[in-house]
This record gives C-alpha cells, structure tokens and sequence, in this order.
C-alpha cells in the first residue's frame, strides 16, 4: 500500500498540473483519473502477469525504470480490455503471453529513452513547436527516434529469437514488439494518450521505421539506419509492431470512456486508436482481427495506408455528436430525438 500511495502522490501531482486542480470539475477529473490508474496498479500487481520487480521498479525514479514499469502496468489493461487471455510468462521471457483466437501472442514492452544529447528536451521546450502542436518537429529528433525504434528491433529480434531456443516461447507463437513513445513527448501538456500523439500527424513512426524502402537514414556518423525490416526477412522473428501513448493520461482517458461512452468519443476525437504494423515477412504471420488498433500497410504505390478500426456509432452518439458540432459554431442544440427522427428519414439537419 506504501507503493500504492506514493503513486497516487506522484499522479495527483502531474494530472493536476496538467489538467488543473483549481475547481470542482477538475478535481473530480484528477481524482477519478487517479483511481482508474490505482485500480489497474492493484490488478496488475496482484496478478501472475507483472514482474517480480515491478513494484519496486515502478517507483523508482533512476534510469526512467518509472515509465517502464508503468508502460507494462498499462499495457497490461490494454490486453485485458481487449478480451486477451493472459498466461504467466518467465522472468526472463517476454513481458507478456497473450492468447486469442487459440493464437499465442508474445508481447514485449519498451520506453525508449531520450539519447543524454538534449534533442528532445529542446524540442518539447521549443515554444513555437509547442504552439503547432508538434508540426515543426526537427530532422535530429525524428532521427533519435527512428534510431530508438530500429535499434530496439534489432535487439529484440535477436532475444525473441535466443528465447525461442530457450523454449521460452511457444514454436507457434507471434512476437510483437510494443513501442511506448511518452519519453519523446512534452511532460506537461495533457491530451497525449488521450487523443494526441508522437506522430503529430503523419503516419505512425513505427510504420515509417519499417516499411519504408524508399531511403536510408543517417546517423550523425554517416552511419545507415535501415527503416525496411518488414519489407525483408532481417526482422522474421518480430510479427508486429505496435505504437502506444502510455502515461497517466491514460486514467484521464478511461474516463472519459466511462462517461461518455466509446464510440462517441472516438466518433468525437476525443480518443485515437493505437497503432500497429503487421510484418508480412516473419516466420509467424499476426492475424489481421487480433488486435482492435489502426492497422498501417502500405499500397501497390508505396504509400502508407491505414485500415483504421471502424466507428460503430449509435443514432445518439450521432446525435451528440451534431449538438456538439453546433455548439462549436456557436447554434443552439436540437432535441436529440428529433435528430435522430431527421437521421431515419433522409432529412438535412443544418
């Protein structure tokens, strides 16, 4: 429980100076957020899933073992969420052994770490960047990042492959790589997890560090970094690669969930899809239908795609939806049945 309340210290405390604790509304934000976010540290762990050193670790500010452990902590509810059966893993094995559709799925989770050189530091502080929301983010932080996520599929493919031999993981199992970018992103501005990301825009950085064979980047040593693994058989041991926004935010997230329901948030965009890019050429081929995330591809012209997960909204999250439009343009709302009576029979609405 000490572990417990320090978190709850350590997330009041950041939520707050993100979200503002400064009236009633806000407060009820902060500690509901706060008590989605507890309620998944007691699940995850008391369970067989977490990490013997979780809860130390998640704790522990040196060397960014914090985000780590919470990124599992996260993910973890992520799978739960997505009706994944868990199965106990090895400490030494992957973070995670998820089972759907009789398919084995391995999940490992990584932070990855901003390099000691300041890019990223300097971007999140930069004001006009943090005024465009992101746009004007610099070739040298797009380069750290591509770095972090090729050179984290290089390890992970060689241990995925030596676990294997171990007998650690299942012949038949996929191997999925989870990319958690929150350290390439500013501490203080809220939304990221929720609705906004790393990728401010553009197609995902997992799918430009994997499908692009068009060009080869350069390290500051003219050295190449490959960002075509799934367009060969140099990562045949990694069946996917997702992208996720893991923080505390994501407590702020559920909640909105909870309150306004799913669809119409993300019929709204008050919430986005994860992202994940399948990898056509590994040994073990991960199902299109396993996961419920935008699914990023490419065409028969070399261009990204993405299947995105469909919207399956109700005729009154419609309608919600068109009231919150009008409200947005200053027009006042119309009774919700009478949008959804206009809906069923053809009419305009405006």
């Amino acid at each position: 429980m000490d572990t417990l309340k320090s978190l709850q210290k350590i997330w009041k405390h950041s939520l707050s100076a993100k979200y503002g604790y400064g009236d009633e509304k806000n407060q009820a934000l902060v500690d509901d957020s706060i008590k989605v976010l507890s309620n998944i540290f007691l699940k995850f762990n008391n369970s067989p899933y977490s990490d013997q050193k979780f809860s130390r670790q998640i704790i522990n500010g040196n060397d960014k073992q914090y985000e780590q452990a919470l990124s599992e902590m996260l993910f973890f509810d992520i799978l739960e969420r997505q009706n994944f059966k868990l199965l106990p893993t090895p400490n030494e094995g992957p973070d995670f052994h998820a089972l759907k559709n009789n398919f084995n799925i391995m999940c490992e989770v990584i932070a990855p770490k901003p390099d000691n050189e300041g890019i990223t530091e300097w971007h999140n502080n930069d004001l006009e960047t943090r005024i465009g929301a992101g746009a004007r983010r610099t070739k040298d932080q797009d380069r750290e990042i591509f770095l972090k996520i090729t050179s984290a599929l290089k390890t992970k493919q060689e241990k995925f492959q030596t676990d294997k031999e171990k007998g650690l993981i299942p012949p038949n199992a996929a191997c999925v790589v989870v990319i958690n970018d929150a350290l390439f992103l500013p501490e203080d501005i809220p939304m990221f997890g929720v609705s906004h990301s790393a990728n401010w825009g553009e197609a995902p950085y997992i799918a430009r560090a994997t499908l692009n064979g068009a060009f080869t980047l350069l390290t500051k040593n003219l050295k190449p970094i490959y960002i075509n693994g799934f367009l060969n058989t140099s990562l045949d041991h990694i069946s996917a690669i997702i992208q996720v926004t893991l923080r505390d935010d994501y407590g702020h997230r559920i909640c909105l969930i909870d309150e306004l329901n799913e669809q119409f948030c993300r019929l709204a965009g008050f919430t986005n899809d994860y992202d994940i890019v399948l990898n056509n050429n590994a040994k073990i081929k991960l199902p299109n239908n396993i996961f419920k995330m935008d699914h990023w591809h490419l065409n028969t012209q070399g261009n990204f795609i993405c299947d995105k997960v469909p919207k399956q909204p109700s005729l009154h999250d419609i309608a919600r939806h068109h009231n919150l439009q009008r409200k947005f343009f200053g027009l006042p709302e119309i009774d919700e049945e009478k949008i959804i009576f206009a809906l069923n029979s053809g009419n305009a609405l405006w």
